[in-house]
């Protein structure tokens, strides 16, 4: 052997030992990074696509202080979130998106309330309202006195006129009646022509009714609530042929 440096057996066996790691290390696959879970916020955010809108809006009951409505489901390419509800006072309802109706309460008596809807997806798109409903509230019932025998005052300045669209229909007016018991706007009054109901309401003292060619005697009664029912108002008119 040279003179030169030699390696002893412990030394050159790690020095083998490392270079087969290293070699072995170079020839692995190297891990590839997962794509992170898709979020459903980001989901959300590419969602352009409102509802369609909800159809057939009608109300299912109305008392003197609420009217529950019900419309036809809208749909949506995700889903939908939530109905609103607006009505042309300003107010606003929410309800769920799998509800298709509300029932909107603290209303005043005697008031025309419109209503619509609009539905929403969860991304915030907002469909097209639904068709307008306008509802007029009745009164407040009125108390019922079983002991109450006081029929209303007698409906005074009975008025009857003509339209004049060459029609027999006329438009009746009186003052209105006073009850002891049955507040003014809940009195009801009966319009007759001779001597035939012809239309009513409550609380509202003008109506229309159709007459007959010649002479009408219009008359119009006021009932109260445990219906006791006042003298007649009469107006006399002619409706030509």
């Amino acid at each position: 052997m040279s003179a030169g440096r030699q390696f002893s057996p412990r030394l050159l066996g790690t020095f083998v030992f490392v270079l087969f790691s290293a070699c072995q290390d170079a020839t692995l696959p190297q891990a590839v990074p997962t794509a992170p879970p898709t979020s459903t916020a980001f989901e959300r955010s590419k969602d352009r696509t409102p509802p369609t809108n909800p159809t057939n809006l009608r109300s299912t009951e109305v008392t003197a202080f609420s009217v529950s409505l019900t419309w036809n489901a809208s749909s949506d390419n995700v889903g939908v979130a939530s109905y609103l509800i607006r009505n042309n006072f300003g107010g606003e309802v929410a309800v769920a998106g799998s509800q298709a109706s509300a029932n909107w309460t603290g209303l005043q008596p005697l008031e025309t309330y419109t209503f619509w809807v609009y539905a929403l997806d969860a991304a915030g798109n907002t469909s097209v309202s639904s068709n307008f409903l306008s509802v007029k509230l009745p009164p407040p019932p009125a108390p019922n006195d079983p002991n109450d025998a006081t029929p209303p005052t007698q409906p005074g300045n009975v008025l009857a006129d003509s339209y004049n669209d060459g029609s027999r229909e006329l438009q009746v007016t009186w003052s209105a009646s006073a009850d002891n018991v049955t507040p003014q706007l809940a009195i009801l009054y009966q319009v007759f022509v001779n001597g035939v109901l012809e239309n009513s309401s409550v609380g509202v003292t003008r109506t229309s009714v159709y007459g007959v060619a010649g002479d009408n005697l219009i008359t119009v009664v006021a009932v109260d609530a445990n219906g006791n029912k006042s003298a007649p108002g009469t107006v006399a008119v002619n409706v030509p042929f």
